[in-house]
């Protein structure tokens, strides 16, 4: 019998889906040697987890600017049903003449958390299982999904500072 699943997906970022930074300013680039390192440090995971899924950088010989953009990949399971997937967007454009040395830089942070219980196909099958699915879910797990999303709140935060602190932007402050 072919297997199915029971999917929940949640967005890391809430309310907002993105979090972004704009940057102005010498030398945008360099924060491209600086995400993966910094995402092993705050979300402790190993380098095995952070993919490189597209970079590209255009040299156009009329253009004075070079324009880049990449996007890297963070993706761990956490415990046998949970998986966050968190993504780093960059887009921007540095000059070609050292003599105006200012760019413009966007970063995007979004990420998803799902939770995966496998089911099977057949209809007795999904009579039974899925309702004790989300009695299993809401009664036990969903505290431990409330946990996870929480963490990785605040290490999303922690990031977003880390990177405002290496481009020299001012810390946005807290209410709370």
């Amino acid at each position: 019998m072919a297997k199915g699943r029971f999917q929940i997906i949640d967005d890391l970022n809430v309310p907002k889906e993105v979090k972004s930074i704009n940057y102005f300013g010498p030398d945008p680039f360099r924060i491209y040697s600086r995400i993966p390192p910094l995402l092993q440090i705050i979300f402790q995971v190993r380098g095995t987890h952070i993919n490189e899924e597209d970079f590209r950088w255009d040299l156009f010989k009329d253009s004075d600017t070079m324009n880049f953009y990449f996007r890297i990949r963070l993706e761990r399971a956490l415990d046998r049903f949970t998986t966050p997937v968190l993504q780093v967007r960059v887009f921007g454009h540095q000059p070609k003449d050292p003599a105006s040395p200012n760019g413009r830089m966007l970063i995007e942070v979004l990420g998803t958390m799902r939770t995966t219980y496998p089911v099977d196909n057949d209809p007795i099958s999904r009579a039974f299982f899925v309702p004790f699915l989300w009695l299993y879910h809401y009664a036990l797990y969903n505290n431990v999904r409330r946990k996870y999303l929480q963490m990785y709140a605040a290490r999303i935060e922690r990031f977003m500072n880390e990177l405002r602190s290496i481009l020299g932007i001012m810390q946005k402050p807290r209410l709370t």
